[in-house]
């Protein structure tokens, strides 16, 4: 019997993610009817030969195994509670596969600037005990992702004011 679920692949950009990955695609094992689809947590950390490599990797799982690649980035966004008390508020963002420029508003940021985000809300720097980055940078936002995509709506509304 098989899984009707489907899978939902996370991608780091390495060399061991990229190898699950392959092995998966040419094994026949992501199905594009199922909703399969892979993801990839962009913190803006990440070395340039990364970013090449992620779209290289990208390229192939769309075009030759048409499964949806999605690139994500945490993001905050400005709310009001009703009262005009203002408050950031954890997102994500989807961005493409190109570095953002004033050409490309939607593309992805690599300048350091995802991280610095998430620290100046959460207050504090990731470390061994407190795992900030990864809770905020990655679980939540691909959790966040996930229910809007499971969601199956037209379209995704946008969340107060992005900063």
């Amino acid at each position: 019997m098989s899984n009707k679920k489907p899978y939902i692949v996370k991608f780091s950009g390495g060399r061991s993610s990229a190898m699950m990955l392959m092995k998966l695609l040419k094994n026949n094992q992501l199905n594009p009817k199922r909703g399969d689809i892979i993801i990839f947590n962009n913190t803006s950390a990440e070395h340039p030969a990364t970013y090449e490599f992620t779209r290289k990797i990208k390229k192939i799982a769309e075009e030759e195994y048409n499964i949806p690649f999605f690139w994500i980035e945490y993001q905050t966004y400005e709310d009001s509670n009703g009262t005009y008390q203002w408050s950031r508020r954890p997102s994500y963002k989807l961005v493409n596969d190109q570095p953002l420029s004033r050409d490309n508003l939607g593309g992805y940021r690599y300048k350091g600037e995802v991280f610095e985000e998430m620290i100046s809300l959460s207050g504090f720097l990731p470390s061994m005990v407190s795992r900030v980055c990864t809770l905020s940078m990655k679980i939540f936002v691909t959790n966040a992702f996930l229910s809007d995509w499971f969601a199956q709506k037209q379209s995704i509304g946008k969340l107060g004011h992005y900063v």
